[in-house]
């Protein structure tokens, strides 16, 4: 199911960033590629934490520790990139949303698979 995520999450993000491009500041599909990567790279993170902790029955002080590292390396990109007015804002949150909503569809899709095979 991740290999599926991320080949759609990042198809839609390069289609939405390539179509954006035609229409919007460059700072806009600029946005979108970055708010999509920046998701997808937590969602791996996460995975990875998930896999750990699953691993371990325990949340362990590591898994802590690289999770809010995570976490902050996100937020400090992010934020450097809007400060240097190389994104803007709406087009981070569409290609956050991009991915989020691939996310959540895969997610109903594997329980509905599950409820009613």
């Amino acid at each position: 199911m991740e290999k599926r995520i991320y080949k759609i999450s990042g198809l839609s993000v390069l289609a939405l960033t390539v179509i954006s491009a035609f229409f919007m500041p460059k700072e806009i599909p600029a946005g979108i590629l970055a708010g999509g990567v920046l998701m997808l790279a937590n969602f791996r993170g996460l995975a990875w934490g998930v896999t750990g902790f699953l691993g371990t029955k325990k949340a362990t002080g590591k898994m802590v520790f690289f999770s809010a590292l995570r976490f902050m390396i996100i937020l400090l990109v992010l934020i450097a990139l809007l400060k240097l007015h190389l994104v803007n804002l709406l087009g981070v949150i569409v290609g956050m949303t991009a991915v989020f909503t691939v996310i959540l569809a895969a997610g109903a899709r594997e329980l509905l698979n599950k409820v009613m095979p």
